[in-house]
């Protein structure tokens, strides 16, 4: 089997229940076209209910490995339990950052880790592959979207254990920032969890980045941007910059940083009917998930919120703002002046950090209203891809999945 590990949500299938992987771009085909027996691992995202899932599942002609349905009764009340005794936070002394004392915080992370479910869900990928085995099920590689989160190093450690033949490959699907920390383990880490045989990047500066923290670093690869190869294949219609005076604001996936980046822009533009303003919230965090903590709700009526794709907006706006996105790496290659607007409570997650010269920095309302006008007073008569786009985004070509799939 040639198994892709997928996040599955309301976008990965369409009405005739045909599945469309939001990492993978055409590497599925790709692998059918090469003979491979192409299987799909889900994991299904809690803004899918899971019972409309199986039912595209079991409609689609793809075939899918359902976690879920190698797992017994036992094994679930064994993890849950093994997690609650074994993983029980303690009183242990941690050492202060830099001279200051965070113990009082990191102990509530310590407790607030302990009482989710992320434990018992990694814990429970140990059970799934273990039982995969017994099934007689042969896996000959396995590809999985890296980020470093304690699930991919619970399904590597499974892995290597049951299947140590078989190739895996970690993809670094999404932009990340220098300061994600979690895309570059410690030499601790490192010695301590399993590898992919092979890592692959995006772009240059990705593969860059992730060499820095890998013990091997002729295993990083940058093979091309699968997941954005639709932006190679179909490029962008770039227009005249400042026709519409349109300012798209990109929010995070994460409800508080939505919240705080959206007041910020309320509080920037409300008073400007002048400009466009387009609330371009992400798939799995919709407006309505927040707008109750909004100080303005509903918007004036230059300020609007749209459930569009995002390749919709980038073709015709003309500033792109965001605080923690992978689609201002998009933005570049639409020729959009970016705006990062950092935010007040919570570490800078900025997808464009390796080269700050890509974009504005903005840190209050006022700032931001700076930006946007200068920007706009110094566009030009039409728009082009930026420069260092392609650092980001490696262009796909023929021999992009020969690499995935040798």
């Amino acid at each position: 089997l040639f198994v892709l590990h997928s996040w599955v949500d309301h976008r990965s299938f369409n009405d005739e229940h045909a599945f469309k992987s939001n990492n993978y771009g055409s590497l599925g085909n790709a692998a059918r076209l090469q003979g491979r027996a192409l299987t799909l691992m889900p994991r299904i995202l809690p803004s899918l209910p899971f019972l409309e899932a199986m039912r595209h599942i079991r409609r689609s002609k793809d075939c899918f490995l359902v976690p879920e349905a190698f797992l017994t009764p036992w094994n679930l009340l064994h993890a849950c339990l093994r997690w609650a005794i074994q993983a029980l936070p303690d009183r242990r002394p941690w050492p202060d950052f830099d001279g200051v004392q965070v113990q009082e915080i990191l102990r509530w992370e310590d407790w607030d880790n302990w009482s989710g479910n992320r434990g018992v869900d990694a814990s429970l990928y140990f059970y799934i592959i273990s039982n995969y085995r017994s099934e007689g099920l042969e896996i000959a590689s396995f590809v999985y979207t890296y980020e470093n989160q304690i699930i991919e190093k619970a399904l590597l450690c499974a892995l290597r254990r049951h299947y140590p033949m078989t190739r895996l490959l970690g993809y670094a699907h999404g932009a990340f920032s220098l300061n994600q920390l979690n895309f570059f383990p410690s030499p601790i880490e490192r010695s301590s969890f399993p590898t992919p045989d092979l890592l692959m990047a995006n772009g240059k500066i990705y593969q860059t980045a992730l060499r820095s923290a890998h013990p091997e670093p002729g295993r990083v690869r940058n093979p091309g941007a699968v997941r954005f190869d639709y932006i190679f294949r179909h490029p962008p219609t770039l227009s005249k910059r400042g026709a519409g005076r349109k300012i798209l604001v990109a929010c995070s996936i994460g409800r508080e940083q939505a919240i705080e980046l959206v007041e910020t822009a309320l509080t920037a533009f409300r008073d400007r009917p002048d400009l466009t303003v387009v609330i371009k919230p992400h798939p799995s965090t919709p407006i309505s998930s927040f707008s109750r903590y909004l100080s303005i709700f509903p918007f004036p009526p230059h300020v609007t919120s749209s459930d569009a794709p995002m390749s919709h907006h980038l073709e015709d706006s003309d500033v792109f703002v965001y605080t923690e996105t992978s689609s201002a790496v998009e933005a570049l290659f639409y020729g959009l002046p970016l705006i990062h607007v950092s935010s007040s409570y919570n570490i800078d997650i900025d997808v464009l950090d390796h080269l700050p010269q890509t974009r504005l920095q903005a840190f209050t309302p006022k700032d931001l209203v700076q930006g946007v006008d200068s920007v706009l007073l110094a566009a030009g008569p039409k728009k082009t891809p930026h420069p260092a786009a392609e650092e980001f985004l490696q262009p796909v070509s023929p021999g992009t999945y020969d690499e995935f799939l040798a």
